[in-house]
């Protein structure tokens, strides 16, 4: 039986002069669950997304870019009621064209340029600070929701989609990942 949680690995980034970011990404995603939080997870590369089963919860760590079919696969998944967590953009197709995903799931949102040191995401009543180092501001994009926030809650279908503005899993240390995770996780029951 596959546990409760997956990771979906973004291949378009991993081929792209992104591939030390998305290493790096997946490896803290795997870290965080299973060393900080033992929380059990299986990791999917985006060209074998039909094996993705139906777990409680998927998450797409920091992708930036993702094929079409992936997409549509995840999208397929979440609206049969399953989970999907996005950290970062995800607006550019497996040839780094533009798609504009966010809208067309209804989300006010554009990507741009991830500039800056410190961000932080919002959380319930509590932020998580991350710090961006110089490699990241010079090569990652972020979402900027129209709205000012930095987590958004979609439904699709019978599940949901939960999006964060930033690549949490590409800032400075593992804590803030590791925070993103519980907060998820015990949104939706994973003990």
């Amino acid at each position: 039986q596959l546990p409760s949680i997956a990771i979906v690995t973004s291949q378009a980034s991993q081929y792209s002069v992104l591939a030390d970011f998305q290493l790096t990404a997946q490896q803290k995603a795997i870290r965080s669950l299973a060393y900080d939080l033992h929380l059990p997870a299986y990791v999917i590369a985006e060209n074998q997304i039909g094996k993705l089963g139906s777990p409680k919860l998927t998450i797409l760590p920091s992708p930036q870019a993702l094929s079409e079919k992936a997409w549509q696969a995840l999208m397929n998944y979440v609206a049969a009621g399953g989970n999907l967590l996005i950290t970062g953009p995800v607006d550019r197709d497996e040839h780094w064209q533009i798609i504009h995903r966010t809208a067309d799931l209804g989300l006010a949102a554009h990507v741009e340029p991830l500039t800056y040191q410190n961000a932080a995401v919002r959380v319930a009543d509590r932020a998580i600070e991350l710090s961006f180092a110089q490699p990241a501001q010079n090569w990652l994009d972020s979402l900027r929701f129209d709205d000012g926030s930095t987590l958004q809650e979609t439904p699709h279908g019978k599940g949901r989609i939960f999006w964060t503005s930033y690549p949490v899993e590409l800032s400075e240390g593992s804590h803030s990942t590791t925070d993103l995770y519980a907060y998820i996780a015990t949104r939706l029951n994973i003990a």
